[in-house]
Order: C-alpha cells, then structure tokens, then sequence
C-alpha cells in the first residue's frame, strides 16, 4: 500500500503537473480575476522551473561527484540497485531491453571486467504491474546479459523481491547474509541523484557500503546558452527527480526508514 500511495502522490511533485493544472484552471474559470492569476503563475512556473541553466546548477550541487575508476580499491561486491535499468514491457521478450538508467548495470559490468569488483548483487524487484512478460523481471533479465556478456553466474547474486530503496537494503541484506558476505567490502552502485537516500538506507540495515554514484542527470549549460531564455523539457524532469528525492529522504525519515 506504502509504494502504492507513494507512486501516486508523485504526480503531485511534478512542476509540468502544476503548469497544467493551472492553465486548466485559467481555461475554465469564469472569473477574469481568477484566470489573470493563474495564467501569472503558469508563467512563472514556465519560466522558473523550464531554465535548464538553474536546475543544472542545483543537480550538480545535490549529486556527489564520480568516482575515478584508477583509483578505486578492488571490493567484494558491487550492489546494483534497479529501477529503470530494464524494460520489462518492451517486445519481443525473447532479448534484453534497456531503459535510461541501465548504466547502472553497465558500470559495474565494467568495474567487474576490470577486476574492481569480484562479484555482482542486483537488487530489483518489479513494479511492471501491466507488463506481459511475467516469467522475469528486472533482477533475472539484468543477469541474463551478465552471463550473455561472458559474466560467470556464480559470480552474480540477486534480488527479486524489493520494490523501493528501503526494500532493495532490507532484501539485500538477507541475500549477503545468505551468502556470508554481510561483512566483506561492499561498493553501492545507483544513479547520482539517489545515492544519497540509497546509503542512508543501507546504512539503515548495518551495511557499510562505498559509492559509486552513475547516470549523471547533471548537465553543462553556459549562463548565455539559448536554453537560458527558452524553456526546456528536460528542466521539468530534473526539477521532478529532485523534488522526488527530497519527498523521498523525508517520507523515509518519517517512515523510520533511514
């Protein structure tokens, strides 16, 4: 019910959500005074939260900075949380389909194939409710192109039952202890922008993990760039990944998760 509920209120953190609803409420209102109002707001949301300049800058300042491969120490297993690595929709199901974040899974093929980790533990139940491919979800497909990229199965762990973070360190905590492996050097591997909830949680479970932040949403926009003045799409959707983790560092604190 709690993941649920949680989806759903999130429509409520998107500022392309509040945009609509207030163009809607200045199309239909029958009170000029109201529809002034609304269309003010509707500008100022347009203007504040489409600036791709502004968003960048607090996405770099909330996002950890990457870790140099060169410098890594060799850990024992890499922790690769889902959630957007694999499509579980996407036809034919006879391969593997990548979604935005599958860059998690992808480093650390990486950092495996480059002796930085000795095994691999993916931590991703599914949240498909529609999807038609029902025999696997994202943790058995991600390992299915592991062992397809020359990954040996007994070096890859994993978890199918979480639904959110504070699932994937309760879950994945009784894989490691399952395997013995609760105390030996543990590397966290999630996009940036949610490393930050994601250690708290681990952290949580008596877990002492490393990071390896991925899939920077940061981006490189000149004050003077063209993007400055035109509203951007992309501005909304890093405006809502934020607002998504600030929800979510403050629901998990309230939830006892972290």
């Amino acid at each position: 019910m709690f993941f649920i509920i949680s989806k759903v209120f999130t429509l409520f953190l998107m500022p392309f959500f509040w945009l609509f609803v207030c163009i809607s409420i200045a199309f239909f209102t029958k009170s000029d005074k109201r529809r002034k109002l609304f269309i003010k707001v509707a500008l100022f949301i347009l203007i504040i939260f489409g600036n791709i300049y502004f968003v960048s800058k607090i996405m770099r300042w909330w996002e950890p900075k990457p870790v140099e491969m060169s410098k890594m120490e060799v850990y024992d297993v890499a922790i690769v949380l889902g959630g957007g690595i694999i499509n579980e929709y996407k036809k034919p199901f006879d391969r593997v389909h990548f979604d935005p974040s599958a860059d998690r899974l992808l480093q650390a093929f990486q950092l495996y194939k480059a002796g930085k980790v000795k095994k691999i533990l993916i931590s991703a139940g599914s949240i498909a409710f529609f999807a038609k491919n029902k025999l696997k979800n994202e943790a058995m497909l991600s390992k299915d192109y592991l062992i397809l990229s020359g990954v040996p199965e007994t070096d890859i762990l994993i978890e199918t039952k979480s639904t959110n973070t504070f699932e994937n360190a309760l879950f994945s905590k009784e894989i490691l202890v399952d395997a013995k492996l609760e105390n030996s050097k543990l590397l966290l591997i999630t996009s940036a922008y949610h490393m930050k909830r994601s250690l708290l949680c681990f952290a949580k479970q008596n877990l002492k993990t490393e990071c390896f932040p991925v899939c920077y949403k940061q981006m490189n926009i000149s004050l003077l760039s063209f993007n400055t003045i035109v509203p951007d799409e992309e501005a909304f959707a890093l405006w809502y990944d934020l607002f998504h983790e600030w929800y979510g560092l403050l629901t998990y604190k309230i939830m006892g998760y972290i």
